[in-house]
């Protein structure tokens, strides 16, 4: 299997598990919460996993169909972060902070909710 192979298969398992655990994390316990559940749990993890989720997919699916990207790939070739050029660097922080951002967003629209929904969180 190809390194290529490999990274698209990562991102669309990838952009399958966003949207289950959007569903499990979110979307199932505000129906409970609408439905006047006792009691409702939910894991702060799984709620910001989500977003890295679908971000990562799409990115394992940009990165496997450029093959600018895998031209001179040498297996186990260990690059540190410090090596990158400038606009790698702000590529890699800007991606990084859209991830978090969106799980923050996600988390605060969903706690809100919940709030809402009269529940304490």
């Amino acid at each position: 299997m190809t390194p290529r192979l490999k990274c698209a298969l990562g991102g669309v398992a990838l952009l399958v598990i966003g949207p289950l655990l959007l569903k499990w994390s979110v979307l199932d316990v505000l129906e409970q919460a609408r439905a006047h559940a006792s009691d409702v749990s939910f894991s702060e993890k799984s709620i910001f996993f989500a977003p890295l989720a679908f971000f990562g997919g799409v990115a394992g699916l940009v990165m496997a169909s450029m093959p600018s990207v895998w031209v001179g790939f040498v297996p186990y070739q260990q690059r540190r972060f410090s090596d990158l050029s400038p606009a790698h660097k702000a590529l890699v922080i800007a991606f990084v902070v859209l991830v978090f951002g969106a799980g923050f967003a996600l988390r605060s629209w969903f706690v809100g909710e919940l709030l809402e929904l009269g529940y304490e969180v």
